[in-house]
């Protein structure tokens, strides 16, 4: 009886691991891909009142779900927006856009920020 009770309680183990009863196990879901453009070297630039070196024409955007891509373009108008890279997990997007100091993007994050 025992042996009978440990087989069947294994088989049930065994079943709720593979997944049994689920639609699509995990292995099988589509997995988004992330994407990134890499810094040119003629756009990465040191501000030489910080020292800090950075991208002069690119900004990495965590969106709220409900904002889509578009709408985060049509925050840079005349700008040549467009998305470079994405880590759709996260909803982070990567913009490239007309080359900024690095007061002008502080000025444009701090603006988006509110």
């Amino acid at each position: 009886m025992a042996i009978k009770r440990i087989t069947a309680l294994f088989l049930i183990c065994l079943l709720l691991l593979q997944g049994v009863g689920m639609p699509i196990s995990l292995a099988q879901q589509e997995v988004p891909q992330n994407t990134t453009s890499p810094a040119v070297e003629e756009h990465l630039i040191m501000d030489e009142q910080s020292r800090l070196v950075y991208i002069d024409n690119c900004v990495v955007l965590v969106l709220q779900p409900e904002v889509k891509e578009a709408e985060a373009l049509s925050w840079f108008p005349d700008e040549n927006a467009q998305v470079v890279g994405r880590f759709p997990v996260i909803n982070q997007i990567q913009v490239q856009m007309k080359p900024k100091t690095l007061a002008q993007l502080q000025a444009l994050c701090d603006e988006m920020m509110k």
